[in-house]
């Protein structure tokens, strides 16, 4: 849905100036008129309609790279988002005054995106269907790399192009695109070409996500390749991941932060809650120095698919850490696909350990080499470099989520969003001592 609107009218008088977002949240955008919000895909649509269509694919599509109008793949959402801003413009996107320049949406930076491109396929399509006299060839339709015709990248904060008064169309729609996590704040205006006035002006917001889902569909769609993954191995990695550490006091439960060379208590209670941006495989463990080297799974090498959360070593399940005066590493692993078995590395690490190479937090570098060494061997496709993270220092944190335990106890974190290309590791090493 799209939160927030603004209607307004006024002089353009600055096209660099960066649009006004202040009244974004006043309200709710409507759902638009039943015609409106026909289904694009019905055999019901207007032949009118339909003909145009058939016309803006023949152009754009016999083009490299061209714009094509669909509406069956994008991300869920979008096309209600687009359909409630152009219900606000209903009363100014009349046939008699001639026709629209659709010139499309664009990133603050004045640069086109597939997300500002999933805007503007369904911006195209909605129009077409309301029979909006559309120019053909122009913006959004037209064929790519054609100078002068309103394509192509702005300068940044510009609401419009460079050369806009050269157009011929009376009426130029344009838009642009703001990112506040997690939203994705999109305005929309309708300019009046030869008095350089704003005849109709709408906000609203639509989730970030869903409209990178719509521009990942978008790329699919023209190329055939998902974005990221043109080249075995070289895709990237995106985990939400909670590392939770649970302290009893007495009846009440608390959360400890866990930080690289911290110390714990002993039993505290250790569990990982995460969820992937994309399918891949992950494993984690908890890896402890005494003992010749001694670890414990928290997630059994498996694939993971996008969109869920998943639990080491379950979902209501903890590890606790009842070993006194010892330091332990927890490794957290993510790739599009990770060995099942993997005893060479464990052999190597006791090796490495029984050299005395390691004494607590001393020689932990070495163990990180070896555990990269081996993931940079056994990585799918091109040979790449691993880089294990310890230094949370640049870990951008998702919102705080709350999580409900079976006995009652309430905890909350906020995640920590990790990515990287090809394969991901996060490290964290801590010693666990007598209260």
């Amino acid at each position: 849905r799209v939160e927030g609107s603004n209607v307004g009218v006024g002089e353009v008088r600055d096209r660099r100036r960066a649009p006004d977002l202040s009244s974004r949240d006043a309200g709710l955008l409507q759902a638009p008129p039943v015609a409106a919000a026909a289904d694009r895909n019905s055999p019901g649509a207007p032949a009118s309609a339909l003909g145009v269509i058939g016309l803006l694919a023949a152009l754009v599509l016999g083009s490299c790279g061209g714009f094509s109008v669909n509406r069956g793949s994008a991300g869920p959402g979008v096309a209600e988002e687009v359909d409630a801003l152009l219900a606000q413009m209903t009363s100014v996107l009349q046939a008699e005054a001639g026709e629209i320049a659709v010139l499309g949406f664009r990133e603050a930076d004045g640069k086109q995106t597939p997300r500002t491109e999933a805007l503007d396929e369904y911006l195209l399509s909605s129009l077409v269907v309301a029979e909006t006299p559309i120019a053909v060839g122009v913006g959004a339709t037209e064929i790519r790399e054609k100078p002068g015709s309103g394509g192509g990248e702005w300068e940044a904060g510009a609401l419009l192009p460079e050369a806009w008064q050269k157009l011929e169309s009376p009426r130029l729609l344009s838009g642009q695109v703001h990112y506040e996590p997690p939203w994705a704040y999109v305005r929309l205006l309708l300019t009046d070409r030869v008095s350089g006035e704003v005849i109709g002006s709408v906000s609203g917001r639509v989730r970030e996500r869903t409209l990178e889902r719509a521009g990942t569909a978008l790329s699919t769609r023209r190329t055939g390749i998902e974005p990221g993954k043109e080249t075995a191995g070289v895709e990237e990695v995106a985990v939400d991941l909670h590392v939770l550490v649970r302290r009893t006091k007495g009846d009440f439960a608390e959360l400890v932060e866990l930080k690289e060379g911290g110390t714990l208590q002993k039993e505290d209670r250790l569990q990982l809650r995460f969820r992937v941006h994309s399918d891949c495989s992950v494993y984690a463990f908890l890896f402890q120095l005494g003992g010749g080297g001694q670890r414990q799974s928290l997630f059994a090498t498996e694939a993971v698919f996008k969109g869920i959360t998943y639990y080491g070593p379950s979902e209501y399940g903890w590890i606790t850490l009842s070993e006194e005066n010892e330091v332990y590493t927890l490794y957290f692993i993510a790739g599009s696909r990770l060995e099942e078995e993997n005893e060479e590395l464990f052999e190597n690490l006791a090796d490495l350990i029984q050299q005395g190479a390691v004494d607590r937090f001393s020689g932990l570098d070495q163990v990180d080499a070896i555990l990269a060494e081996y993931l940079s061997r056994h990585m799918e496709g091109e040979e790449r470099a691993v880089k294990i993270v310890r230094d949370p220092e640049g870990i951008e944190k998702g919102k705080v989520e709350t999580f409900m335990y079976q006995d009652g106890t309430r905890l909350e974190s906020a995640p920590e969003l990790l990515s990287d290309i090809g394969m991901l590791v996060r490290a964290f090493s801590f010693e666990v001592q007598i209260q």
